[in-house]
This record gives C-alpha cells, sequence and structure tokens, in this order.
C-alpha cells in the first residue's frame, strides 16, 4: 500500500483501486492522530513526575531554632559562671591577712573581699574604745549601699560556717537574731554607714 499526490489530490493504490482526496485526507489524519497520542505517552513516560512540596510551617521551625538560641543561651550562662568561678579562686589564692588578723578570720576575709569585689578592707587596727579590731578579729569592709545590704546578708547567712559573731551596718547590728538599732555616733563612718563591721569569734 502506498500514497501518491498527483494534481494536488491524494489517492491511495491498493489492489488497482482508488480512494478520494477526501477520504485519504481523513485517514491520515485519523492515522496521525493515533501517532500524537502513541508518541505524546511515549515522552510522558520519560517525564520524572514532581512531587508537591506543602509550604514550609513556620511554627514547626520556631521550636527548633527557640530550642538552639536556649542551648547557646545556657552555654552562654555556663562559660560566664566558669570565669567567674575561676577569677574568685584566683583572688582568694592572693589573698591578704588584713594586717596580721586571726587565720578564721582571714579566711572569712578573702572570701567575702572576692565574692563581692571589695578593694577596701581594715584589719588589725587600733582603737579608742572597745573594739576587736585590735585583737585580730574584726574586719572593716568598704563598700556602696547595694554591695553593702548583700555583703551583710550574705555574712549572716554564713554565719556559723565562717565563725561571725556579729555584723553592723548602717546603724544596726545583729548577732544573728535579727537587726537592732544603734546610737548615733556622730559621723558617717562612725554609724557604719559606708562600710560593714564583722566581728568574728575568738576560736
Amino acid at each position: 500500500m502506498g500514497f501518491t499526490a498527483a494534481g494536488g489530490a491524494l489517492s491511495l493504490a491498493a489492489h488497482g483501486g482508488s480512494v478520494g482526496a477526501d477520504q485519504t485526507a481523513d485517514r491520515i489524519a485519523a492515522e496521525a492522530s493515533v501517532d500524537g497520542v502513541r508518541a505524546a505517552s511515549v515522552v510522558a513516560a520519560f517525564v520524572p513526575v514532581q512531587p508537591e512540596r506543602a509550604p514550609l510551617d513556620a511554627s514547626v521551625d520556631a521550636p527548633v531554632t527557640g530550642l538552639l538560641k536556649s542551648v547557646g543561651l545556657a552555654e552562654e550562662r555556663a562559660a560566664e559562671a566558669e570565669a567567674q568561678r575561676s577569677a574568685y579562686e584566683r583572688c582568694v589564692s592572693r589573698g591578704s591577712t588584713f594586717g596580721g588578723v586571726q587565720g578564721v578570720v582571714a579566711a572569712a576575709g578573702n572570701e567575702l573581699r572576692c565574692r563581692f569585689d571589695v578593694d577596701e578592707v581594715s584589719g588589725v587596727a587600733g582603737r579608742a574604745n572597745a573594739s576587736d579590731h585590735p585583737d585580730g578579729l574584726a574586719l572593716d569592709l568598704m563598700v556602696d549601699r547595694v554591695t553593702g545590704e548583700d555583703l551583710a546578708e550574705y555574712a549572716l547567712a554564713n554565719r556559723d560556717r565562717l565563725g561571725i559573731e556579729y555584723v553592723i551596718y548602717r546603724q544596726r547590728i545583729d548577732s544573728g537574731d535579727g537587726w537592732e538599732r544603734m546610737e548615733d555616733r556622730g559621723g558617717a563612718t562612725a554609724n557604719h554607714m559606708d562600710h560593714v563591721h564583722i566581728s568574728f569569734e575568738d576560736r
């Protein structure tokens, strides 16, 4: 079977017969349509199907991001705590005797000085009135008010461990039973407004 084109008309020569141009055109169109479908099917078989992707959900990423931030913050705080501990240990290792106070007093004084970053501490000193300073059983730690309040409370909270007998600060005295008001001695330093006085037991 074969197709020929003559005089603008297509004819089919088969078994000595012929068909008209319109019938030939219809058949070619039909076969072309079928072949086109087959060709499209073959091409489609080789084209990979792309899976549909769901849009990113910010609510899913948020907990992960929050966890990473929390871990990072915890690591920073741990590093800061370690740095503070190291600085404290170095400070204590370079301890002072505060003019020759007794050993238990020097140990407590260095702990308080380093923990609260106190630059000026007085130990053994002469006094005109009754005092524990000449015997090396007292310390005066020069502080601002906020530091003084914190230091005094810390000293009282650790009173037994540090061997503290009493604490005086801002014209008040605490021997372990709570703060009591003291008489006015006339000046800021005399009234312990600018420093914490700590007296220790004679052990």
